[in-house]
């Protein structure tokens, strides 16, 4: 469906049924690209949506001059603001055929450093892969957080051992070993800047299939911050592995530095990074409130076969404590979801689509 981003009323849609990957981006001169699926396809396509009178078309491939090749679509190529110097971006490679998986620092297409996964003691073998975990960037850091085990099949849960993880911190400028803590895991998302970040550790083991069914089974649970460049505890709480396992769920992310998300006793909370005070969610005050992702099964032939139910990229959008569409709080708010469309700044989530002056 089309709607005018002035006054929100509906102009045009499409009668083709396909499930979007990706949010869709303005490109060309009228038209939006996307990444899409039709139904019964196995594949992903890329194509763009064409306003014919009252009607969008969709119509594979790019629209003719819709910006440099290369270029995603909706950016300009310029470096964003607030970016934490010129560092490298870090990304995991993986040779198939050898096993060999190394962390790499890379500045453009040029790859500046590379840490073996092996010789940092990061798993037991090379016919072991990255099945569970949620690395991160945080400033400075990059913080490596995968579990390693075999490929789950038929969507059967695995066990990784907490005594044999390894929560490995590295300088994103030269790759060289900050830190690293074992029996740790990252637990709570937090700023890209922020000086603390907050771990999970017990004894025993997390269980997996490798897609959303993931769970704790341990005893001895202790939430922790640790200070980004030294791995130092600042503060602790005990929680129990239900709390962990609900950390695994599609828990809202509190946007403020200062601030994150956790699971206590069965009760959400924020929790302040510096110092670890708790507070209940419902009651915090959180400046630029919280985000949520959204996502849609895709009903394609491969799912009853494998057992899994394979899900949409995930859309972001403003939410309260509790995962419900909120008002976008701030002007920082908007800039954080909106995309720029015409003269209005959209921001779209599952119950509503709203515009605010550009």
């Amino acid at each position: 469906m089309a709607l005018d981003a002035a006054t929100g009323d509906e102009v045009a849609r499409s009668g083709q049924e396909l499930r979007g990957y990706e949010m869709p981006d303005a490109c060309g001169e009228t038209e939006v690209c996307l990444a899409y699926r039709l139904p019964g396809a196995d594949e992903v396509s890329f194509g763009h949506l064409r306003l014919e009178g009252d009607v969008l078309q969709v119509v594979e491939g790019r629209p003719i001059a819709s910006g440099d090749e290369g270029d995603p679509a909706g950016t300009s190529g310029e470096e964003s603001e607030g970016e934490v110097e010129d560092l490298p971006e870090v990304d995991v490679e993986r040779d198939w055929e050898t096993g060999e998986e190394r962390i790499e620092g890379w500045r453009g297409d040029e790859v500046v450093w590379s840490v073996s996964v092996d010789e940092a003691g990061l798993r037991s073998g090379p016919d072991d892969a990255g099945v569970l975990g949620l690395s991160q960037q945080v400033g400075r850091v990059y913080l490596h957080d995968a579990f390693y085990g075999t490929e789950p099949l038929n969507n059967e849960p695995e066990s990784f051992p907490l005594d044999e993880h390894v929560l490995l911190a590295l300088d994103r400028e030269d790759g060289a070993e900050l830190w690293r803590r074992e029996g740790a895991s990252l637990c709570a998302t937090v700023g890209d800047d922020a000086p603390v970040v907050v771990v999970c550790s017990g004894e025993g083991e997390l269980r997996s299939n490798g897609f959303d069914d993931t769970s704790a089974e341990a005893d001895d649970v202790v939430l922790s911050g640790l200070g980004v460049a030294d791995g130092e505890q600042v503060w602790s709480h005990e929680i129990t592995a239900e709390d962990w396992t609900a950390l695994h769920g599609e828990l809202p992310i509190a946007l403020d530095l200062e601030q994150s998300l956790v699971v206590v006793d069965g009760e959400r909370m924020v929790v302040d990074l510096a110092a670890g005070d708790l507070a209940p969610a419902a009651d915090a005050v959180v400046t630029e409130g919280f985000a949520c992702s959204w996502a849609v099964p895709w009903d394609v032939p491969a799912n009853p076969e494998d057992g899994s139910e394979r899900r949409t990229d995930r859309f972001w959008f403003p939410c309260d404590a509790r995962g419900g569409q909120a008002e976008v709080p701030t002007q920082e708010g908007i800039d954080t979801f909106a995309k720029t469309i015409g003269e209005a700044r959209v921001v779209v989530g599952p119950e509503v689509v709203a515009a605010y002056p550009d």
